[in-house]
């Protein structure tokens, strides 16, 4: 098989607390992605509502869980990162889901081997059910507004969130997230390793 043709394992890690309620939704998401090569991995904070006898149903599609106390979501994020085997990891919190079920095929489309980030756009859903987009700005645009301190809010909505980022695995067992960060470690991470030289695929989807 060329190297183009191979189609490398994906992780797909959800983080939960007392997520009863909105974790079969995304679940289903996932599930519904057409990407064959995937795993799903949920790390949960130690749930005491119905979390854990979702995971533990086979149906669930959950290839690996684990559930114990932890020190917030991007610890959680770490930890899946540690068990993770795909080659990419995104992220999801329970409640969030794919917009489309091609959406990892159309993000992993064309990357470049070199890359260790591929972004996408998000949605936002707000409290009456409406839906925003936020379309990821090109990062090294992003990246060059920040070394500027050219802060605006277009420029902090253009930078995409962990849910519309696929990381190389290899890259966060390297760089895990800060977790001295409440929020917002997830750009910690990628200005951080910017600065390092990471180097960031637009997928356009």
């Amino acid at each position: 098989m060329t190297q183009a043709m191979r189609r490398p394992l994906v992780t797909v890690a959800v983080v939960t607390l007392n997520a009863a309620a909105e974790l079969p939704g995304t679940l289903r998401s996932i599930a519904r992605q057409t990407w064959q090569e995937k795993e799903v991995l949920v790390v949960d904070g130690g749930s005491t509502d119905g979390t854990i006898a979702i995971l533990r149903d086979p149906a669930s599609g959950v290839t690996r869980w684990e559930s114990g106390k932890d020190r917030g979501p991007y610890d959680a994020m770490n930890k899946a990162a540690a068990l993770a085997s795909g080659e990419w990891i995104i992220f999801m919190n329970a409640g969030d889901w794919f917009a489309d079920p091609q959406a990892i095929e159309h993000a992993l489309r064309d990357v470049p081997p070199d890359a260790d980030f591929v972004i996408g756009h998000h949605l936002y859903r707000l409290l009456d059910g409406s839906m925003v987009l936020h379309k990821a700005a090109d990062f090294e645009q992003t990246w060059a507004q920040l070394r500027a301190g050219a802060f605006s809010f277009r420029w902090l909505s253009g930078i995409p969130c962990h849910q519309a980022t696929f990381t190389r695995r290899a890259l966060l067992a390297a760089h895990p997230y800060d977790i001295g960060f409440r929020i917002a470690a997830d750009h910690d991470l990628m200005f951080r390793t910017r600065a390092d030289g990471a180097k960031f695929h637009h997928a356009n989807a």
